[in-house]
């Protein structure tokens, strides 16, 4: 004698749970704030080499070091301040009088050495973009 168990599978409450779940997951997203830097990625290119090429280097001791190469050949080392903190306002300074020493480069490749928090990158990449509109990050 072989008994037959025919029976239904109750899918309701897994439908509900997914509703539910669904309905959370929609109403937290909204208040999601993604932050977004305005910055590329340098990589190679096939085309015409810019006039000068300009690079910034964020050290471990706190000190900034921009190099250009090409037209304006320049080496700028701006030290940390007396408290430790970096220098952003000689940082904007020195890549100011860059940009006026040449005037056609828009370009600028922001790179740090491997032990440079992040966070301490992102005002650097700012204040470079400020006089620098094309900055880019590179070198990581």
């Amino acid at each position: 004698m072989s008994r037959r168990a025919d029976f239904e599978l109750n899918l309701a409450p897994v439908i509900d749970c997914f509703t539910v779940l669904i309905t959370f997951l929609l109403a937290s997203g909204s208040f999601l704030s993604i932050g977004v830097i305005d910055a590329g990625a340098s990589g190679g290119g096939t085309g015409e080499p810019p006039e000068a090429r300009i690079s910034l280097l964020l050290r471990q001791d706190g000190s900034f070091l921009v190099r250009s190469d090409g037209k304006a050949r320049r080496r700028t080392e701006i030290p940390r301040m007396p408290d430790g903190t970096r220098d952003l306002d000689g940082l904007g300074r020195a890549l100011g009088e860059l940009s006026r020493a040449v005037p056609g480069t828009r370009a600028l490749a922001v790179e740090a050495e491997d032990s440079v928090p992040y966070k301490e990158i992102i005002p650097a990449l700012e204040r470079a973009a400020r006089t620098h509109p094309g900055t880019l990050l590179g070198g990581f």
